[in-house]
């Protein structure tokens, strides 16, 4: 619970220089839709690519951060995804 009401996504980062990774994630609500926002505010608002910022989150829940535009970087399955706004 926050000061305005229930905490409905949370999104855990480290700042390294210029890489952001994502290293813990949480939905406490019936969707997603929530998460995708916090992604959406994280990569283009707080550190967009276009400010030389890179972003990149592990391979689990792979379907959700392809969806929102993160792609592999191998075929390795330890490997990260990177988003990749179309404009690097």
């Amino acid at each position: 619970d926050s000061k305005g009401g229930h905490v409905v996504a949370r999104i855990d980062y480290t700042l390294l220089g210029s890489l952001i990774t994502i290293d813990h994630w949480e939905i406490n609500w019936r969707d997603d839709w929530p998460l995708r926002l916090a992604t959406q505010f994280l990569t283009n608002c707080l550190y967009p690519s276009s400010q030389g910022y890179t972003v990149r989150v592990e391979k689990e829940s792979y379907s959700f951060w392809v969806s929102e535009h993160f792609v592999p970087l191998s075929n390795e399955s330890d490997d990260y995804l990177i988003f990749n706004d179309g404009h690097s």
